[in-house]
């Protein structure tokens, strides 16, 4: 934590609807942080109204802290935005996420479209060239006679995956960005309500985008397995 300035803090996808009472505000109010809020439409507690919903208005290794809680599922390509995620964040900084594991789906804001695992915030993390620290979901506990997860208590009903990543040595600024770069601006040229996308149609993705998402796919294939040999000696 830095000594010499405040602790900056973004929330991605801090709106406050009507009927909560709770924010993550509430948990860095104090003058070493310095909190900022973020959301794509002006509300309460948003300081900052994203001009595109695909790209942070922050210079690159300037955030110690970003969190996002609740927010992955209602973002449609919420890939590219835990791309610049990792841009923003400082090195030995944290991303925090919290995301549904389950539940159903509930459309406010207007799009609900993804529920996430553990295993899926490591991949996330591996895409995007954070290290994982922590990924955690809050499973149901099992039926003792089918040893499946029990998911007809009401109890159970709703759950979270929390996710802890870091931006450490390991990141590569220079290979990932030109991958980065091709990715937001074609998440912000597609992006949209669903009903948008269903009647404009989706045009094919550049060839450009392409080819670098599978050589950054490619390269990460290569990591994971350098990492399995090692671990196998």
């Amino acid at each position: 934590m830095p000594t010499d300035r405040p602790l900056v803090v973004v929330d991605v996808g801090s709106q406050q609807l009507t009927g909560h009472t709770y924010s993550h505000r509430s948990l860095f109010d104090e003058p070493r942080c310095r909190y900022i809020g973020v959301d794509v439409v002006a509300g309460n507690n948003v300081d900052v109204v994203l001009r595109k919903p695909y790209g942070l208005p922050f210079d690159d290794d300037s955030v110690d802290v970003i969190v996002s809680g609740q927010t992955f599922e209602h973002i449609p390509f919420f890939w590219a935005t835990m791309m610049d995620f990792a841009r923003v964040v400082r090195p030995s900084g944290l991303v925090i996420l919290s995301a549904p594991s389950r539940g159903h789906v509930h459309h406010r804001p207007h799009f609900d479209g993804w529920r996430f695992y553990s295993a899926g915030f490591q991949a996330l993390g591996d895409f995007v060239g954070l290290e994982c620290l922590e990924a955690t979901t809050d499973y149901p506990p099992s039926a003792p006679e089918t040893r499946r997860w029990d998911y007809s208590r009401a109890r159970s009903y709703w759950g979270d995956t929390i996710g802890v990543f870091q931006k450490s040595a390991a990141y590569d600024a220079a290979a990932i960005a030109p991958v980065r770069s091709e990715l937001l601006a074609w998440a912000n040229r597609q992006a949209g309500s669903p009903e948008q996308l269903s009647t404009r149609g989706v045009t094919a993705a550049p060839r450009t985008l392409l080819r670098r998402t599978l050589r950054h796919a490619r390269r990460l294939g290569r990591a994971a397995r350098a990492r399995m040999r090692s671990q196998a000696v």
